[in-house]
């Protein structure tokens, strides 16, 4: 046999193999279909069993006893999770700083922080500062040691 053959009949092969494999899937499905409508139509019949007019009386005396109860819910309470005088002043300064008109897909940084520049009161440059924060722990360190 030569090296063409094989080819062909490994090609043919596999075929087969997807061949069948595919019918197997067809065959569980239409019997999926089948039982779903054979179940479905049992449940419509069942659900009709239990229609009542409201000016006639059910012929079946067990449906007159008494009619299938709801079930309760309870209802869940919401749980406030911003509660701390602190967390919702943090709540209102992030919703404040967010830019809206930015779209976040583009620019999420620009969305998220595009207003804290407008919102926050800087007196000096954050430079200045630090350095003065910075000479305050030095001669603190100085006077303690």
């Amino acid at each position: 046999m030569s090296a063409d053959e094989k080819t062909q009949s490994r090609c043919l092969i596999g075929s087969l193999i997807i061949f069948i494999i595919l019918i197997i899937a067809l065959l569980v499905t239409a019997v999926i279909l089948k039982f779903s409508d054979s179940h479905s139509s049992a449940l419509s019949q069942n659900s009709s069993d239990f229609s009542f007019s409201s000016s006639s009386v059910p012929s079946r005396p067990e449906l007159t006893t008494a009619a299938v109860p709801k079930p309760t819910v309870t209802p869940i309470k919401p749980r406030n999770v911003c509660e701390s005088p602190e967390c919702i002043t943090l709540a209102h300064q992030l919703h404040n700083f967010r830019d809206p008109t930015v779209d976040p897909c583009q620019d999420f940084y620009q969305f998220s922080c595009g207003n804290y520049i407008q919102h926050t009161v800087v007196e000096e440059p954050v430079m200045i500062k630090k350095n003065e924060i910075f000479v305050n722990l030095i001669r603190g360190m100085n006077s303690v040691v």
